[in-house]
C-alpha cells in the first residue's frame, strides 16, 4: 500500500503518552487537542501521497508544503499507511494540490464526506501506526532549497522571508 503524509501544527499533541497522561490516555488514544491539526473544510481532510518511484518523497511534499509559508518555520507532520482509508470506509477524492511543486501536486488528495467519529478514528489511527517527524527550521531550509536546486520549486514563488532564508 502506498503511503501518506499529512502535515501537523504540533507533533507532541501525537506522540506516546506522557506518565502524567497514563492514568487517562491510553496509547492509542488522541488528546483531543490533536483535532486542531485535522481541522475539515466542508468535511473534507487534504493529504498527500508519497510516490518515491516518481521521486515523490515526503521530504519532498513537505518542502513544497512549507514553500507556500509566508515564514520559514519547523514543519511536523506523520506519514502513514492509505490502508487506513479502507479500514475506516473513508472516501478520497483526487483534488490538484496548491503548492509551488506541479509533482507534488499531482499526488494530492482530499479525504471526503468524513464524519466527527471517521476524523476521530482516524487521528487515532495515525497516532498509534503513523511515522511522527519533526523538520527543524534548518532542516526546512535545506528541503527548500533542495527543491529550488533541482527544479521543482521556482525560487520567484516564494515569499521575501522564505526566499531570503533559502538565498543566504
Amino acid at each position: 500500500m502506498p503511503w501518506c503524509v499529512r502535515k501537523l501544527g504540533s507533533k507532541t499533541l501525537w506522540d506516546d503518552p506522557t506518565p502524567e497522561e497514563a492514568d487517562w490516555l491510553s496509547p492509542n488514544d488522541l488528546r483531543a487537542d490533536a483535532l486542531r491539526d485535522l481541522e475539515t473544510e466542508q468535511n473534507t481532510l487534504s493529504i498527500f501521497e508519497v510516490d518515491e518511484g516518481s521521486g515523490i518523497s515526503a521530504s519532498r511534499i513537505l518542502a513544497a508544503m512549507a514553500a507556500r509559508c509566508s515564514n520559514l518555520a519547523k514543519a511536523d507532520f506523520v506519514v502513514f499507511d492509505s490502508a487506513i482509508f479502507g479500514e475506516l470506509g473513508i472516501a478520497l477524492e483526487r483534488v490538484e494540490g496548491e503548492t509551488f511543486d506541479a509533482g507534488v501536486n499531482a499526488r494530492h488528495m482530499n479525504l471526503v464526506q468524513l464524519t466527527a467519529g471517521k476524523l476521530a478514528d482516524f487521528g487515532s489511527r495515525i497516532r498509534s501506526g503513523g511515522d511522527k517527524k519533526r523538520y527543524t527550521k534548518k532542516d526546512v531550509r535545506e528541503l527548500i532549497r533542495d527543491s529550488v536546486a533541482r527544479g521543482f520549486i521556482d525560487a520567484s514563488q516564494l515569499t521575501p522571508d522564505v526566499r531570503k532564508h533559502i538565498d543566504t
